[in-house]
C-alpha cells in the first residue's frame, strides 16, 4: 500500500502516525545518492517509510531538499517532489546522528574499479565508518544493509570488521548486517523497484533478515532468504549474465549480417523458444559430439567469413575446462578410491560417443586412483557396433573398472561422483557413510541438495581481491 498525498495528507498523517507506532513503517537511512540510492530513497518514502538520504555531494542534497531528483530517470523527479513535500524524504550531508533513531541503513555506494578490475571500496568504507560512529551511540538493533554490487566476501571480510571495529559492538548481538541486491534498469527503475522479479535478503542472522523484510512488506514480490555470500554472488552473476546475453546476441548478429540473414527475426524466434528458458544448475559438461557439433559447424563458417566471435569460440574450451576442474577437485580432496555413477550423457541413452563422462574417466585413469564406474543401462557383453568400437578406442580399460552392481561400485569408496539423476543413485548417496565424499552433477533442484554433497567452492575460504 502506498501512502496517499495531496488533499488527503491531513487526515492520513494521523493514520500514518498510528501505523508507525504499530511498527509498520520504519525509519531508514540511504547512504549514497547515485542511480540506485536515490531510486531506493524515493521508493521507500513512497511506500510510507521515513527516509533520510545521505550524500557528501552538497548539490545532490540541495536538489532533494528543493523537491528535485539529482539524477535523470522517468518519473523520479515527480516521486521525489511528492515524498519531500509530504515530509517522508529529506537529504543531509551527515548521517551519524540519525543512526541512533533509525531502524536500518542502506549502503548504496558506488564501487569503482582499478585498471586490473579490482574493486575500490573507499566509499563503502567511509560510509561504514560513519554508520559505526552512530551505532556506538545507539541502543537499538540497527541493521546495516549493503545494496551495492560487490564481490562475494566483501561484506563478511571488510564491512563487518569495520563496523565492529569503529562501533565497538558485535554483529548479530548489538547490530545486524544483511545484503540486499537490487535489479534496477535505467528508464524503468521505478517500475523495477515496485515490481521486482523477487526480493533477496542475504542475512547474517535471522533478526536482521526479519527487520529488512519489514521494509518491503508492501511490495508484492516473492522473498528469498539466503546467506550473505549467496546474495553478493547473485548480483554479480546477474550482471555478468546480462552482458553475456548482449555479447552473444551481437555475435549472432555479425554472423547473420555476413550471411545476409535477418538477425532480428532469428533472435525474436530464439527468445520465443521456451526450452531455452529452462533454469539450469551447475553440473557436468555437455557432450561435444552431439550438442557441440552444430556449434563447431557454425564456427567453421565464421572462419570462412573471417569473423571473430570470441564468445562462441570460447564455449567448447569452457566445456572442457569443466572436466579439468572436476579432476582438479578430486585431486584436491585427496581421495584414493573414486566411483562414477552414470556413463552415458543421461539415463536411457545408448550412444556412448555422445557422453562427456568418457573424457572424465580418461583423465581419472591417469590419477593413480582406484576407479570404478557403474551404469544400469550398460551391459558390457551386449556392446556392439559403434559403441563397442568407441569404447575400444577411447576407454579400453572399461572392463577392468566397471562394477557389476551398484553395491559393489560404492563399497569402500572414498568419493562418489554422480552424473545421472536417478532415484536409485540419490537413495544410495543418502545411505552412504558420512566419511564418503560426494560430487553430485546430476540435473536436479538445488534446493534438494543433500548435506553430504561436497561443494565445488568452499564459501568459508573465498579469496577476495
Amino acid at each position: 500500500m502506498l501512502r496517499p498525498y495531496g488533499a488527503y495528507m491531513g487526515v492520513c498523517f494521523c493514520i500514518v502516525q498510528q501505523e508507525i507506532t504499530k511498527g509498520k513503517f520504519m525509519k531508514a537511512i540511504v547512504w549514497g545518492l547515485d542511480y540506485i540510492g536515490i531510486t531506493v530513497a524515493a521508493g521507500l518514502a513512497e511506500l510510507g517509510h521515513d527516509v533520510i538520504a545521505i550524500d557528501k555531494t552538497p548539490p545532490k542534497i540541495k536538489a532533494i531538499n528543493n523537491h528535485k531528483s539529482p539524477i535523470k530517470e522517468p518519473g523520479l523527479d515527480k516521486m521525489v517532489q511528492k515524498t519531500v513535500q509530504a515530509g517522508f524524504l529529506w537529504g543531509r550531508v551527515e548521517g551519524k546522528d540519525d543512526v541512533k533513531d533509525a531502524d536500518i541503513s542502506l549502503i548504496c555506494a558506488e564501487i569503482p574499479i582499478n585498471r586490473k578490475g579490482q574493486p575500490l571500496l573507499k566509499y563503502v568504507e567511509g560510509m561504514a565508518a560513519e554508520i559505526s560512529r552512530g551505532l556506538r551511540e545507539s541502543e537499538k538493533y540497527h541493521v546495516v544493509v549493503l545494496q551495492s554490487a560487490v564481490l562475494p566476501g566483501i561484506t563478511r571480510n571488510t564491512l563487518i570488521p569495520l563496523l565492529e571495529k569503529y562501533s565497538q559492538k558485535k554483529v548479530g548481538r548489538d547490530f545486524g548486517v544483511a545484503v540486499n541486491p537490487l535489479f534496477l534498469r535505467e528508464t524503468t527503475a521505478i517500475a523495477d523497484f515496485f515490481a521486482p522479479p523477487y526480493i533477496v535478503i542475504g542475512e547474517e542472522d535471522k533478526r536482521s533478515g526479519n527487520i529488512l523484510e519489514r521494509l518491503y512488506r508492501d511490495i508484492p514480490a516473492k522473498i528469498y532468504r539466503t546467506d550473505i555470500e549467496t546474495a553478493e554472488t547473485l548480483k554479480m552473476s546477474a550482471n555478468a549474465f546480462e552482458t553475456l546475453k548482449i555479447g552473444f546476441t551481437n555475435e549472432i548478429g555479425r554472423f547473420c549480417d555476413r550471411s545476409n540473414i535477418n538477425a532480428n527475426q532469428v533472435m525474436d524466434l530464439l527468445w520465443e523458444n521456451s526450452q531455452l528458458s529452462t533454469p539450469l544448475q551447475p553440473g557436468f559438461a555437455f557432450g561435444e559430439s552431439y550438442q557441440g557439433k552444430n556449434l563447431r559447424s557454425l564456427l567453421s563458417q565464421t572462419e570462412k567469413f573471417n569473423l571473430n566471435l570470441p564468445i562462441l569460440n570460447s564455449i567448447l574450451p569452457s566445456n572442457r575446462e569443466q572436466i579439468n576442474y572436476i579432476v582438479a577437485k578430486v585431486r584436491q580432496l585427496g581421495v584414493k578410491s573414486v566411483t562414477v555413477l552414470g556413463l552415458t550423457k543421461q539415463p536411457k541413452m545408448q550412444d556412448f560417443s555422445e557422453t562427456p563422462v568418457i573424457p572424465l574417466l580418461q583423465q581419472l585413469c591417469q590419477e593413480n586412483l582406484e576407479l570404478r564406474v557403474f551404469d544400469p543401462d550398460l551391459h558390457l557383453s551386449t556392446l556392439s557396433g559403434n559403441n563397442r568400437d568407441y569404447i575400444t578406442r577411447n576407454l579400453p580399460q572399461l572392463g577392468k573398472i566397471y562394477s557389476r552392481s551398484l553395491d559393489d561400485a560404492v563399497l569402500g569408496c572414498d568419493l562418489v561422483i554422480v552424473v545421472h539423476d536417478r532415484p536409485i543413485f540419490q537413495a544410495t548417496i543418502k545411505a552412504l557413510s558420512d566419511t564418503v565424499k560426494v560430487l553430485d552433477f546430476s540435473d536436479r533442484d538445488s534446493s534438494k541438495t543433500q548435506q553430504k554433497v561436497h561443494p565445488l567452492h568452499d564459501t568459508q575460504t573465498t579469496d577476495v581481491a
